[in-house]
């Protein structure tokens, strides 16, 4: 056989490339189908599983026939004969069974047939488990990794939609007039004796204005202290409390005012009044006259303590509101000064159900909502001229109700100390909440 495989490959070696290619592998694959155990018996696996291409392609010793070492050839053989005796032990001892026992030699057989051949791997009891929790295990990663992933895809959306938010929401601002540019009431003892039926009714409260006169809008006006000729545009409008004022006060020289004993706001606009100017003028004229007459840069209006007994606190703060409204239309670039009600001595307060400070102190708290900050101001003189109480001092009052005439110069240094420039522009004032 070796002989002729000689021949064979020195006359191949004789042919063409062309002609060597296809007729080698025609030759290789005929010998290893027939015989495989003997055409390669020097390589360690069975080398004619292998493709055809790589088989010729490998190369081989010199004889032509791939060849291993002696050892590994060696062993190979070992191996392939130890496999023969094998075999043919186990077909022996099938026999030999089956001769003794028909029955389980036919047992052993069928046992035999269905024994999974020698080199398949056997999937276990025991590896099946693990492999099932190997593999719940990569699910259970890979389902916390998915929701740890989506939690925060969410948490990266909740903060942009938020930071969107805080670049289109406009800050909240507290229109509050700040402390520079109003007048706290100024509050007094209760004796309790305030008649009810002149108080605010229970639940009421004065209009939160959003437009108009009395509406703040986040600009406004400082107050600060001047001297008296601030006063020579000024109009002081009142009752018997102004008289005094403009007999007493020292500003007869530079303002103008108009008065009346026992006045009301029930009837400020129908009623003739004192009038008296720095010019020399004096007379009688209305307050609508007087208004249409000439241009006016402040208007204080100092009224309400002729009211007390006459309706109650909201029936007061509309009359109020509706007479100021009307001021402002006839000199709209006036600064309105409204003054707090004067208040009255202990002795009067703790003594009478109408003429009480309790009363006073309840009208002046609503139409202080009136005043802006801009052109709207609430003045408050009872802290020149009243005690730690609240009460009008009875050393500077000659009927519990009125000033002295010396005492008069108090409530002119309080009005000195608080007034507001016309020709200083409202300025922007924005309190974030």
């Amino acid at each position: 056989m070796i002989e002729m495989i000689k021949k064979v490959c020195a006359l191949i070696r004789k042919a063409p490339l062309m002609f060597l290619v296809p007729v080698s592998a025609l030759l290789f694959s005929a010998i290893a189908y027939m015989d495989p155990m003997g055409a390669y018996a020097g390589y360690t696996k069975k080398a004619y599983l292998e493709p055809l291409f790589v088989r010729v392609m490998i190369g081989g010793s010199e004889t032509g026939v791939p060849s291993l070492p002696a050892e590994q050839t060696q062993t190979a053989e070992q191996t392939q004969t130890a496999e023969q005796a094998e075999a043919a032990q186990q077909i022996q001892t099938a026999e030999q069974a089956q001769r003794e026992d028909p029955e389980q030699g036919t047992a052993s057989s069928a046992g035999s047939e269905a024994k999974p051949p020698k080199f398949a791997k056997v999937k276990t009891e025991d590896e099946a488990p693990e492999k099932e929790s190997g593999r719940q295990q990569e699910d259970d990663l890979q389902e916390d990794a998915s929701e740890q992933e989506g939690a925060s895809e969410q948490e990266d959306a909740k903060q942009e939609e938020t930071a969107k938010q805080e670049e289109t929401t406009e800050p909240e601002l507290d229109f509050s007039i700040p402390a520079e540019s109003r007048c706290e009431v100024c509050p007094a003892k209760d004796y309790g004796l305030a008649n009810p039926a002149y108080m605010a009714p229970k639940d009421w409260e004065p209009v939160e204005d959003t437009t108009g006169y009395f509406a703040t809008n986040g600009y406004y006006r400082t107050l600060h202290e001047v001297e008296k000729d601030y006063f020579s545009d000024a109009l002081f409008i009142g009752d018997s409390r102004v008289d005094g004022l403009c007999d007493y006060g020292g500003l007869s020289e530079y303002a103008t005012f108009l008065c009346r004993d026992s006045l009301t706001v029930y009837k400020l606009f129908s009623e003739a009044m004192r009038y008296r100017d720095p010019y020399g003028g004096k007379g009688y004229k209305s307050l609508g006259e007087v208004l249409d007459g000439r241009h006016f840069h402040k208007i204080y209006l100092q009224i309400g303590v002729n009211e007390l007994g006459t309706g109650t606190t909201a029936d007061f703060y509309e009359a109020y509101r509706n007479a100021v409204a009307t001021i402002k239309t006839r000199q709209p670039t006036a600064i309105i000064y409204i003054e707090g009600i004067m208040h009255v001595t202990a002795a009067k307060s703790s003594s009478d159900s109408v003429f009480t400070n309790s009363l006073v102190v309840d009208k002046n708290l609503a139409i202080s909502t009136l005043a802006n900050g801009r052109d709207i101001f609430y003045l408050d003189p009872n802290p020149a001229v009243c005690d730690e109480n609240g009460n009008l001092r009875s050393d500077l009052s000659m009927d519990h109700a009125h000033l002295k005439a010396k005492a008069h110069i108090y409530w002119t240094e309080f009005l000195m100390q608080k007034a507001a420039d016309p020709n200083e522009p409202a300025a922007p004032v924005y309190l974030k909440q």
